[in-house]
């Protein structure tokens, strides 16, 4: 069960006339919906916090505790109202109103509400301003409604809202309950009015804000699975075309279809937004993990509508000039401000300073850098040196449940359909390696799922496990593997190389240290093994691995376990030098090596690890072996020119025409 803090909170605020329109309803509304809602809360799915007699003074204050910040999700008000005001408690002040204009506008300022449910009469007005206000879904009145109507809608509304329902089921299926068995007497809830009236027509509509059509969708178990719903909403969009893409980052644009992180994207939030957190944040993790994708799609479209975010690229030369440029102009802007430096990768002199200089400018500005594992500590240990307060988050591969509830996220859309066992499947296929970073793996089997998906049913492209079935079958990783080492370096994957070093990093034993790596291939001069072992991480074919739980920056393994198999065939299939000359190497050989085979050494030999002893002895005998011939060789060759040179000389010197066939006898029979 999910801590007190982390609940959605549902407001109940009841307000009677206790002097010409009594509502002896309410009180039974106001226990009904508790009872309705009993099941949630022991669930751990909310919170309940009741308004009695409530006026405007105990509205704000519910909203501004600080407890409540930013998790009062649905807000419910049962009373007399119209279509501009509500009638709050009169019981001690007369016709105590809350204005329509000012209390929409006061709602709409609160970025976790998700529903606003006036119960009272002809509140349709009210709902309009309240979509203005920015509101997602609002349940509202277009004529006078009944006092008893009213109580039994609103307690099977939440009765179905408790079991599970989105806010549009939900109120759906409370319509056709009460539409089935609906009393038709007792006092109507509109301010001013004293007489009680038949009221004939159902009043009640749920409108959802047109920029946010998905709003109606949102449930108390979704949202505890999901803590996005604290962070203000984003506009919907459509489901793209090629929603997934591939092995790059997603972007700032694809919010909407970005969803693997979502308990990482709230807790970054919550610190770049706290006054109490450090002012620069280290996000941390293993190359291929994600943290890219993170801030442009998951957390700047969420902070931009609140905060001045400037995001940085450390791969850019010029970036410490451009954030130079962009401190000095902060004086025009009022909105606190976060800076996001994505993929550093020094922390040198010039940035240390920028970093103080920040510090220096106010309690306003956040500083988020993004680097990759391996350099934590020692950046760690510079700031602290250095004096800068900072905090850390860690960012650890995709587990199960983000891969499978993103995928039920996705299944929203209408232009897709995503079977369970496809969710499944991906998500245990993927999670079993725990060396791996995963991301780079979904993403690519995500892609050529959606490719194949499209070929089959270009008009309803939907994603089951026997797709992933084919595509294991037509050399998807091979493809993967093949792909991503020449993007590594095109010479390196050519001459075989690259396979022999991933060949020693997929090793089933103990992993090889970098050290030991780099000194199983000393004859590699440029590339350095340093660089192909960066290029190797930067592509993802090989990793950190975990390590007594602890990730190991000294050794390397695969970058994921489904590359194994395709890595072995293509050794096996191989005829490039490197896996030749692997291939006599590991040859329990005594004869010599021919001439061939010696040429492929020499010219080769930087493609395998270090040679043993016994090959180096076996190899310089061949070459000895090779030398003698070729020396005996070139001496019998001078023997059969000379012997050849004197027997014509003589045969020239006697005139003896029948001397030079002769010596030409000897020579075929000498050869």
């Amino acid at each position: 069960m999910r801590t007190n803090k982390d609940t959605p909170i549902i407001i109940l605020a009841f307000a009677n006339d206790y002097k010409e329109k009594y509502l002896a309803n309410l009180r039974l509304e106001r226990e009904g919906v508790s009872i309705a809602l009993e099941k949630a809360v022991e669930k751990g799915l909310c919170q309940v916090e009741i308004i009695y007699d409530a006026d405007l003074d105990k509205i704000v204050y519910a909203f501004n505790k600080q407890a409540n910040k930013g998790r009062i999700t649905v807000f419910h008000f049962a009373g007399h109202g119209n279509e501009y005001s509500l009638q709050l408690d009169d019981k001690h002040r007369a016709k105590n109103k809350a204005y329509a204009d000012g209390f929409a506008s006061f709602l709409g300022a609160q970025n976790s509400l998700k529903l606003v449910f006036l119960n009272a009469c002809l509140t349709q007005k009210q709902a309009t301003l309240l979509h203005q206000s920015n509101v997602p879904v609002v349940i509202s009145t277009q004529t006078k409604i009944q006092d008893n109507t009213a109580k039994k809608l609103a307690v099977r509304f939440y009765g179905q809202l408790a079991a599970g329902d989105d806010l549009g089921n939900a109120f759906q299926k409370a319509v056709n309950l009460v539409k089935a068995k609906k009393g038709n007497t007792g006092q109507n809830r509109e301010v001013g009015e004293r007489d009680s009236e038949l009221i004939t027509s159902f009043a009640w509509s749920c409108t959802v804000h047109p920029n946010y059509p998905k709003a109606s969708k949102w449930s108390l178990l979704k949202a505890s699975k999901n803590p996005l719903w604290k962070l203000p909403m984003l506009p919907q969009k459509a489901f793209p075309n090629e929603p997934f893409p591939n092995l790059a980052p997603y972007d700032q644009a694809q919010y909407h279809v970005f969803g693997s992180r979502n308990q990482a994207i709230f807790q970054l939030y919550e610190k770049l937004t706290a006054t109490e957190e450090s002012a620069v944040l280290l996000l941390y993790g293993a190359v291929g993990v994600g943290k890219t994708s993170l801030l442009k799609a998951g957390l700047l479209p969420r902070l931009i509508k609140e905060y001045t975010v400037q995001y940085f690229t450390g791969t850019n030369d010029n970036y410490t000039t451009r954030l130079t440029t962009f401190l000095a102009a902060l004086n025009a802007t009022t909105k606190p401000v976060i800076i996001i430096i994505d993929e550093l990768r020094q922390l040198d002199q010039v940035l240390l300073q920028l970093l103080k200089k920040c510090l220096m400018l106010g309690t306003h500005i956040k500083v988020m850098l993004s680097i990759s594992q391996p350099v934590i500590q020692p950046w760690k240990s510079t700031l602290e040196l250095a004096h800068v307060p900072f905090s850390t988050y860690r960012l650890d591969a995709l587990q199960n449940d983000n891969i499978t509830n993103w995928m039920h996220t996705l299944n929203d859309y209408q232009e897709v359909t995503i079977i369970d066992d496809f969710a499944v499947r991906l998500a245990t296929t993927l999670t079993n390696d725990t060396h791996s970073p995963v991301g780079p793996f979904l993403q690519w089997s995500l892609t050529h799922a959606w490719k194949a998906a499209v070929i089959t049913n270009p008009n309803s492209p939907t994603l089951q496990a026997s797709i992933l079935a084919t595509m294991n079958k037509q050399s998807l990783w091979t493809n993967f593997l093949l792909q991503q080492m020449r993007k590594v370096n095109p010479i390196a994957t050519e001459n075989g190389l690259l396979l022999n070093i991933l060949s020693d990093c997929a090793t089933l034993e103990k992993p090889f240290t970098i050290m030991q790596l780099e000194k199983q291939y000393p004859h590699l001069a440029a590339p350095s093994f340093k660089e192909i072992y960066h290029q190797l991480m930067a592509y993802f074919l090989v990793t950190h691995p975990t390590i007594n739980h602890k990730v190991s920056l000294y050794h390397l393994t695969l970058g994921h376990e489904l590359l194994r198999i395709p890595l072995m065939t293509l050794l096996h299939q191989s005829n490039r030098p490197g896996q030749v000359l692997h291939r006599l190497i590991t040859q329990k050989r005594t004869h010599d090596y021919d001439a061939t085979e010696i040429a492929l050494f020499d010219k080769y030999e930087y493609t395998v690890a270090r040679l043993p002893v016994s090959v180096k002895d076996l190899l310089n005998r061949s070459k000895a072996n090779l030398r003698k011939e070729k020396n005996r060789k070139r001496a019998v060759a001078i023997i059969q020119f000379l012997v050849v040179t004197l027997v014509l000389s003589l045969g020239f010197y006697f005139e003896n025409p029948y001397f030079l066939l002769y010596v030409i006898l000897l020579a075929v029979l000498y050869r």
